[in-house]
Parts: C-alpha cells; sequence; structure tokens
C-alpha cells in the first residue's frame, strides 16, 4: 500500500539499488521497521509492506522522521488494514490464489485446472512454467484486444518477476507483466493492460495520462485499491513464494 496510489507500473528505467537506511519508528509502543531509499527523486513516497513494515523513497536529504510523524495517521489506517486482512481466512490460506480465486492444489501427472478449484502441479518448477505459458497466453489476447481498440500496434509482450511492479512499459522492449498478475481477477489484467498501452502515448503519470487512461477505463481508483488488496494476499500466500523462489 502507498501514500497516494500504487500505481499499476511505468516506463523507468531500472537501475542498482543501494542499501537503504533503517530506523524504528514508534507507533503507539510498537517499533515499527522503517527501510529508506533515499534516491534522485523529487517527492517522498511512503509504502506499507504485507508484513506491515514500512518503506521510504526519498530526496536524498529528506527529513524522513518528521514526514513519518505527519503520516501517522495514514500509516496505523494501513496497518490495521493489513492485519485484519491477515487475520482472516484469505490472509492466512495456504492454497493457490489463481484467476482471483483460492484454488486447491493437487499433486497429479499434468499441471491445470483439474475441475472447479482445483489445479494439478507435477513439480514447483513444472508449476512455475505452466503459470507462465498461459499467462502470457491470456495477456497476449488481452493486449490485442486492447490495443486494437486504442488504435495501436500491439506490442512484445514478456513474463518476469517484478520485486514490486504489477507491470512496466517500454518503447524499445515492448510490455512487461509480473508472474504475479496470474493471481488477480481476469479483469484487473485488463485493466494493467490498458494501464500500460497508455504509456506508449504518455511515457509518466501525469494528469494528462491518467486522463487518457480513464477514457478506456473509467474504474481507476477501484481498480488501484484491488491492486493493493491482491499484492498483500500474494505476499502473505506461502504457495506463491515458492512459485516466486523458483
Amino acid at each position: 500500500m502507498t501514500a497516494g496510489r500504487r500505481q499499476a507500473g511505468g516506463r523507468t528505467r531500472r537501475v542498482p539499488d543501494s542499501p537503504p537506511e533503517s530506523l524504528h519508528l514508534n507507533l503507539g509502543g510498537e517499533e515499527v521497521r522503517v527501510a529508506i531509499h533515499r534516491k534522485p527523486v523529487r517527492t517522498l513516497r511512503l509504502r506499507v509492506m504485507p508484513d506491515s513494515s514500512l518503506t521510504v523513497t526519498c530526496p536524498r536529504h529528506s527529513d524522513v522522521e518528521g514526514f513519518l510523524r505527519e503520516k501517522e495517521r495514514w500509516i496505523r489506517r494501513k496497518r490495521e488494514e493489513i492485519r485484519i486482512l491477515a487475520a482472516s481466512p484469505e490472509g492466512s490460506v495456504h492454497r493457490i490464489l489463481l484467476d482471483g480465486e483460492f484454488c486447491t492444489l493437487l499433486h497429479g501427472n499434468a499441471c491445470g485446472r483439474a475441475g472447479d478449484g482445483t489445479v494439478a502441479y507435477t513439480t514447483p518448477a513444472a508449476l512455475h512454467r505452466w503459470l507462465t505459458a498461459t499467462l502470457r497466453g491470456d495477456l497476449a489476447a488481452r493486449v490485442t484486444a486492447h490495443a486494437d481498440r486504442m488504435g495501436l500496434r500491439p506490442p512484445p509482450l514478456a513474463i518476469r518477476r517484478q520485486r514490486s511492479r504489477w507491470a512496466s512499459c517500454s518503447t524499445r522492449a515492448g510490455l512487461s507483466f509480473n508472474l504475479r498478475t496470474a493471481a488477480l481477477l481476469p479483469s484487473l489484467r485488463d485493466y494493467l493492460v490498458v494501464h500500460e498501452l497508455v504509456h506508449l502515448k504518455e511515457p509518466n503519470h501525469s494528469p494528462r495520462y491518467w486522463d487518457r487512461v480513464r477514457e478506456y477505463w473509467p474504474h481507476v481508483e477501484e481498480s488501484e485499491g484491488e491492486l493493493s488488496r491482491f499484492w498483500i494476499l500474494i505476499e502473505r500466500n506461502e504457495i506463491w513464494r515458492v512459485i516466486l523462489s523458483r
């Protein structure tokens, strides 16, 4: 969860991360871990992680502690949302989250859907390959359909294991989607496709960019909220942890 909006992705060039600073914030008598990433950025960005720790990305000489105190009420609210979600059956389930529903994972002779609410697999590595291939086919069809609607040529796409983004866009490399998107409701995958395709017209997250996204997808805020919820569910799901470690 992000102070502001957790955005689905963007067109950025990744640079190696330097080791973060760390501090502990006393929040109502509880010590909360904070990782601080000082980078050449203009604004401070605060995220509440699935384990309820905090991550701050900020300009080099920012007053992080003062910023955290200003955001204390927001931090408390978001950490409580995570606590409630973690205490629910969804937050602790050990089934695989796929297409927006939790499925029972069964050992079998092949990987794939094995009926309502069940998925068969042979090995974790084979399950990873099946998920990647299935997701690539699903997204390819969605990219083609939405690109045609938007008057664009469908760009190439890749499936990767991004650490903090659902997807990203590059004019040279095309679209890259996180393997985690296999866990999402199909409608959220449509939103991610629209979000990234608009970057081919607008390279940043300016007001003009969001206006164009809403032309094709009016319910942006609702979809962004759902993405935040699913990210927490995936991070807490034991089977996805194994898949993403392959």
